[in-house]
């Protein structure tokens, strides 16, 4: 029976995603992000927000029938635990759906619609996450897209701009990171880009994906990476928009990006790097070499 339950629940989220035209309500008072939407999570994306808050109860973003519960644990010898532990699904209006993972107990089976001031449950750590958070995913049936939930919620007054640790260029001539980088030969390279946004909640500090990074060389824009929605293709979640890479081509390794490839010709070139986060913070970088011929 678990494993029927938390089988809808993939088929659920692998066809669902978030219209950004809409304006919701945190479902927690006081939320602090610690893991956002395009955050690798094990071999995929991070396809919802994990929040944290120093108070537990947590209410719908808008007033929804409920869809579907799961609990933890269903009876069953062999069942394993949902890794999103006890969560509720609601169906809100335009085909939109809210899921809420990590409560601490299952909602009650009598109640089936919640108005927006109602209490749906309270903060757990009933999934695979060990720590006191709430998961939400918001998932739009009609687009069949996991959009960002962050461009629908209200600004959470963020202030600081994300960190830019480092650009490099790579390919069989060797790695040439633009900040110790004055000279390059032409050829194709492959960018990379070492970024990533800070939170700090729960006592901790957390790294989390930027909402988005674009390049340009020479005023001319050539890579960019937007975490606004994410597509399943083939079974696996991808950006919808280029590049439409997997979470295992995209991350490197912890933060580092691989956005594609450029190609730079023989003379001076201004390498520009933008990176912002979901609060519309920016940092911005200038990397200026010389492309030096064969």
């Amino acid at each position: 029976m678990k494993n029927i339950i938390f089988m809808l629940v993939l088929s659920l989220f692998f066809y669902s995603a978030v219209s950004t035209s809409y304006s919701f309500e945190w479902p927690v008072k006081d939320p602090r992000i610690v893991s956002t939407f395009g955050s690798r999570a094990g071999k995929s994306y991070n396809k919802g927000i994990e929040i944290f808050s120093s108070s537990e109860a947590v209410s719908p973003i808008e007033a929804g029938e409920v869809v579907l519960r799961c609990s933890e644990y269903a009876r069953g010898v062999h069942d394993l635990p949902s890794p999103l532990g006890n969560l509720t699904v609601l169906q809100h209006e335009r085909g939109i759906q809210s899921i809420y993972g990590q409560l601490a107990s299952p909602t009650m089976e009598d109640v089936p619609f919640y108005d927006i001031t109602d209490q749906l449950g309270i903060i757990g750590s009933s999934g695979t996450i060990e720590a006191q958070l709430l998961y939400l995913q918001l998932i739009d049936s009609e687009v069949n897209r996991f959009v960002n939930p962050l461009l629908s919620l209200p600004s959470i007054g963020d202030t600081s701009e994300p960190q830019l640790k480092g650009v490099s260029l790579s390919s069989a001539k060797g790695s040439f990171p633009l900040e110790n980088t004055t000279t390059i030969p032409q050829g194709r390279y492959e960018l990379s880009i070492n970024t990533f946004d800070e939170s700090s909640a729960g006592g901790a500090v957390h790294r989390m994906a930027p909402y988005s990074i674009k390049v340009y060389i020479n005023g001319e824009a050539k890579d960019s990476l937007s975490f606004e929605s994410l597509t399943i293709r083939d079974w696996s979640a991808v950006p919808t928009a280029p590049p439409a890479l997997e979470a295992s081509q995209l991350y490197s390794r912890p933060w580092e990006f691989k956005l594609g490839d450029v190609t730079l010709q023989p003379g001076e070139a201004a390498v520009e790097v933008f990176v912002n986060d979901f609060s519309g913070n920016e940092a911005i970088q200038t990397y200026r070499i010389e492309v030096s011929a064969n």
